[in-house]
């Protein structure tokens, strides 16, 4: 059994407020796109198609929240049980480093490096990617 010193847990914390983690497993860790790029949450229009779809949107925070549909992002790095489970049946990865993927907005868990800031992060199943976009950043 490991037990942490002081100086083990001051160490911590310091690599996980600088260091972007890797996707271990089958998971996928993704850098969302922010919401400005082609989506515009206090436009009326979406606004007041939303509430005539029957969503209760009593404030500008619940129409940016139903706007966004699904996130955007740039996958930084896939886990290496990724798509290898027998659930999916892939053959090979839907997405790799560098594609730009589409995902459910609350899908896994958002870190921020460092934390408190702006600079997002998600990490996310396998299975929670719904696409991609033709083109890779990294080639």
């Amino acid at each position: 059994m490991f037990i942490p010193t002081e100086d083990d847990i001051q160490t911590a914390i310091e690599i996980a407020q600088r260091e972007i983690p890797e996707a271990v497993g089958y998971r996928v860790l993704i850098k969302p796109l922010p919401v400005a790029a082609g989506f515009k949450a206090d436009d009326m229009d979406k606004y007041e198609a939303l509430a005539a779809a029957g969503f209760d949107l009593n404030n500008k925070d619940e129409a940016e929240r139903e706007t966004k549909g699904s996130d955007r992002g740039i996958v930084c790095s896939v886990g290496p049980g990724a798509y290898k489970g027998d659930h999916l049946e892939a053959r090979e990865p839907w997405v790799s480093e560098g594609d730009i993927a589409v995902f459910h907005r609350y899908v896994g868990h958002t870190v921020q490096i460092p934390e408190g800031s702006e600079n997002t992060y998600r990490i996310c199943n396998d299975e929670d990617v719904f696409g991609r976009y033709k083109g890779n950043l990294s080639e």
